[in-house]
């Protein structure tokens, strides 16, 4: 894993919490102050099989319509 921040001209040095929870799907690690407004370059929209998705929640949505409310 990196010792610093991929975050263009931060280079911030991290512990090995922060290497674990500043990984990012993309594959790079970022310091707390860039996680999250960094340019990602993960698709989340093609990683989510929307057949798997379906057929996985399809006994939570029946469930859900037969309950009243």
């Amino acid at each position: 894993m990196a010792k610093k921040c991929k975050f263009k001209d931060c280079n911030k040095k991290m512990t090995p919490a922060e290497k674990i929870i500043g990984l990012c799907k993309c594959g790079n690690t970022y310091c707390s102050k860039h996680r999250h407004d960094h340019d990602c370059t993960f698709d989340y929209k093609e990683a989510l099989d929307k057949e798997q998705f379906i057929s996985d929640n399809k006994c939570v949505a029946s469930k859900m319509a037969g309950e009243k409310i």
